[in-house]
Order: C-alpha cells, then sequence, then structure tokens
C-alpha cells in the first residue's frame, strides 16, 4: 500500500509540482500587499495633519470636476488624521471598474495616483487562474485538491520516523548533503506547516467548486444572500451631504475607517465601517442611518453574528490566515512560499532516486 502511495505522490508531483510553486508563491505576494501598497504609495495616503479640514461635500467636487465623465460611487475616510480621503470613480463609460482618487482633507488637493496595484492584481489572477482564464481556474482546482493528498499522503509515508523519534523526525537540519536536506525539509517542514496548508485548501476550494461552497455553508447552516450586481454605466452621482452623514454617523460608533456608497439617501443611509482594532477584512460592520436627525434605522454589527455567521462571512481571512491575527497571516505566508521549497526538494528526491535506479540498470 506505502508503495503505490509513494509512487502516486511522486509521479504526481513531478506534474503538479511546479503548478502548485507558483499557486503558493503568488499567494504569498498577495498576503501583504496592503501594507507593500502602503509603503510604495505614502504620497498618496499620508498627509501632514493640520488644524482644520474642507468638507468632505467639497472634496468631492474637486474630485468629480477633475473626472467629469466619471461619477463617484464611493467615499473612504479613516480616523487616522495622517489619512487622505479616498473617493472611488466609475471607469470610463461601457467599461467596468474604478479608479481610486485621494484627497488631501487640509486643503482638497489631488494626490498622486495610486501604483503597483497592477501587479497584485497579476498575482490574483495567477493565484485563481494561472492567468489562464477558465481552463487555468480548473487547473488551480485539481491541483489543490491533489496538495491535500499530497500533505496526507506525506504524513503517512513519513509516519514510521514519526513514531520512532518524534523530535528527532520534526528537527529542521541545517547542514548536511544536498539529499539529506531535501529529505528534511521536504518531510519535516511538511509536518510543521501541515494545519496552514490543509486550511488553506480547504477554503480555496470554496471558489472553486459550486457543490463544495453549497457544501460548506450547509455543514456551517447558513444560507448565503447573493447580491445581484448591477452592470449598467453607474448613473451621476448625489455628492452633497457627505458631511452630514459622516457627522452622524461619527456620534454613534467609533471607526477606523468607514465608506458609503453613491448616490446618497440621507434619510436612509447605509454605512459600512471598521471598528477600531478589527484583525481581518471580513469584520464589516453595516449601519443604515438617518442622517437628517440622527436616527439608527438598523445595524448590523460583526460581533453580534452568530459563530456559524462568522465563518461563512469569513472564508478569505481564513484561508490567507489573517483571521488568527497578524501571527497567523505570517505563518500562512511562509507556509504558502514553502510550496516552492516543496517543489524544488521533491524534485531532487525524484531525481536522486531516478539515478539510483539508472546504475542498477547498468550494473
Amino acid at each position: 500500500m506505502k508503495k503505490v502511495l509513494l509512487k502516486l505522490h511522486l509521479y504526481l508531483g513531478l506534474v503538479f509540482g511546479v503548478i502548485i510553486a507558483v499557486i503558493g508563491v503568488s499567494g504569498a505576494f498577495i498576503s501583504y500587499q496592503s501594507e507593500i501598497l502602503e509603503v510604495l504609495n505614502k504620497s498618496s495616503i499620508k498627509v501632514v495633519p493640520q488644524t482644520t479640514t474642507i468638507s468632505l461635500d467639497k472634496m468631492a467636487l474637486n474630485v468629480q470636476k477633475l473626472y467629469p465623465n466619471s461619477p463617484i460611487t464611493g467615499v473612504y475616510v479613516y480616523s487616522d488624521k495622517s489619512r487622505s480621503v479616498r473617493f472611488s470613480v466609475a471607469v470610463e463609460p461601457g467599461k467596468r471598474g474604478i479608479k481610486n482618487v485621494f484627497v488631501n482633507p487640509y486643503n482638497g488637493e489631488i494626490l498622486p495616483q495610486y501604483r503597483y496595484q497592477g501587479f497584485f492584481n497579476f498575482m490574483l489572477n495567477v493565484h485563481k487562474r494561472l492567468s489562464l482564464g477558465g481552463a487555468g481556474r480548473e487547473v488551480v482546482a485539481v491541483s489543490t485538491v491533489l496538495l491535500i493528498f499530497f500533505s496526507i499522503s506525506g504524513v503517512i509515508l513519513y509516519y514510521k520516523a514519526l513514531k520512532y523519534n518524534f523530535i528527532k523526525a520534526m528537527k529542521i537540519p541545517l547542514k548536511g548533503s544536498l539529499h539529506a536536506l531535501s529529505y528534511k525539509w521536504h518531510c519535516a517542514l511538511g509536518i510543521w506547516f501541515l494545519v496552514p496548508i490543509l486550511l488553506m485548501c480547504l477554503t480555496g476550494l470554496y471558489w472553486s467548486y459550486d457543490w463544495y461552497r453549497s457544501g460548506f455553508l450547509k455543514v456551517l447552516n447558513y444560507e448565503r444572500v447573493v447580491k445581484k450586481r448591477v452592470v449598467s454605466a453607474p448613473k451621476v452621482s448625489q455628492i452633497s451631504g457627505l458631511d452630514t452623514v459622516f457627522d452622524e454617523f461619527g456620534k454613534k460608533f467609533e471607526y477606523e475607517s468607514a465608506w458609503v456608497r453613491f448616490p446618497l439617501n440621507l434619510t436612509n443611509q447605509e454605512i459600512s465601517f471598521y471598528k477600531k482594532g478589527y484583525t481581518h477584512i471580513r469584520q464589516t460592520n453595516l449601519v443604515r442611518i438617518d442622517a437628517k436627525n440622527g436616527e439608527i434605522l438598523s445595524q448590523n454589527l460583526y460581533e453580534e453574528k452568530p459563530l456559524n455567521a462568522k465563518f461563512a462571512s469569513s472564508v478569505l481571512p481564513l484561508h490567507s490566515g489573517e483571521f488568527f491575527g497578524e501571527i497567523g497571516k505570517f505563518i500562512f505566508m511562509v507556509a504558502s512560499f514553502l510550496m516552492a521549497l516543496f517543489g524544488a526538494t521533491g524534485y531532487i528526491l525524484w531525481f536522486k532516486k531516478h539515478k539510483k535506479k539508472a546504475k542498477k540498470v547498468k550494473a
């Protein structure tokens, strides 16, 4: 049985090793894209705090003047006084997507455009589809299933060493022959990072197969509400009343960042926000407010959601490790990079094994 398992592990790894490495490394790059982009775009994001700010309505008018044919679709504000205000505007008519425009809240200056986002968009496309469209998406799905097989079969194949001397089997050596190092790194690191690897795979399949997603939600006893997306060109936005909306909202809630989408409805305005100290991007809170009198019409806070709803809405942070805080995010990033190491060491082990067989045949 183990011989069959070893051959499957070996030869399937030969075929899919490079693909899994590409998926892993691209995923690792995406893990810290927000932090990297903030460093690379300080001129767009960071401002020098002043004593007074100009109105959000005036900022919106400045943006609309700069992009007269691109209606504003949303605005993002931050509690951090050293951050700019971000407006999203529709791209050219007939095209999907948005463009981000950053404004200095103290003087209304339009700040430099956000850069390098295209690189991470490409990495995401590689991670999800190998940049090959629908066919690439299917290859990624199959590779993810096989990575689960490699992880479980790897534990079975290494079980004897673990049982004989667990501590020794789990050590990561830094000295030795290339073959010996490759074997230990391939096996021991695979065990060390087994849980994050399996969690990344099991959550990654959520976007691969409809039946898997349905089963996942059924296990959680959660009914997913799918919002219909409007693909028609956005209408000219209403841009007056922003200050009223955020002033009334700020009296009721402490937030780290908050955003609204246009057009505004001052008597029933929806506001999404992150509370201070949030740990992942799915900890979104939603309120509806009558900005004219400050009445909270409804609220849907993340902390009040039942446990099954929290897990169902947090598949992405579970996939990236962000759900477990900064330490979890870092561990999952390392596990993603290790896909390249597992591929490289696997090929080295195969080459050594193949070389031994060739010598035996000659003899």
